[in-house]
């Protein structure tokens, strides 16, 4: 082996270490949902205010008035039948045991569109239908302003 090739070879073995010990924040997160969390724990950032609809077309924000209260966000497409649809399933689980453990006061389910072109009040009240979430527990929103979606989503 020359000179070159075991320089090469050096530069090669420590990018093999590096790398993953970058992308996966020290070996702590290994998945992109797990190395966002990080992020956000270290680094919180604020919700945005920005008008909000639910299926009745009335005006809402994500923090609802009344005591704080423990939100769990989700953003979704209600006419997506993958990833979302279990997302919803997994809502319908967690209302349940809300309900079931009285913590009504002290947590919510809030599920906001990221397809506000389709997911109007109107396609609103049909997911309310298929999903059945109790408005105490769960509310589903849609942006009033489209273009308001990305400060949302980051």
């Amino acid at each position: 082996m020359t000179r070159t090739h075991g320089m090469i070879a050096t530069l090669l073995a420590s990018l093999g270490v590096a790398m993953p010990l970058l992308a996966t924040r020290g070996f702590t997160a290994f998945t992109t949902d797990t190395a966002r969390a990080q992020d956000v724990a270290r680094m919180p950032r604020s919700i945005p205010s920005i008008p909000l609809l639910d299926a009745d077309s009335a005006s809402q924000a994500i923090v609802s008035p009344g005591a704080p209260r423990t939100r769990i966000v989700g953003f979704v497409a209600t006419r997506c039948v993958t990833l979302c649809a279990r997302q919803n399933g997994v809502f319908q689980q967690l209302q349940q045991r809300i309900r079931t453990d009285s913590l009504q006061t002290r947590v919510e389910l809030v599920t906001v569109s990221f397809d506000p072109s389709w997911d109007t009040p109107r396609a609103l009240r049909y997911f309310r239908v298929a999903q059945r979430p109790d408005p105490r527990v769960w509310r589903v929103l849609t942006p009033a302003d489209s273009t308001q979606l990305l400060a949302l989503l980051d």
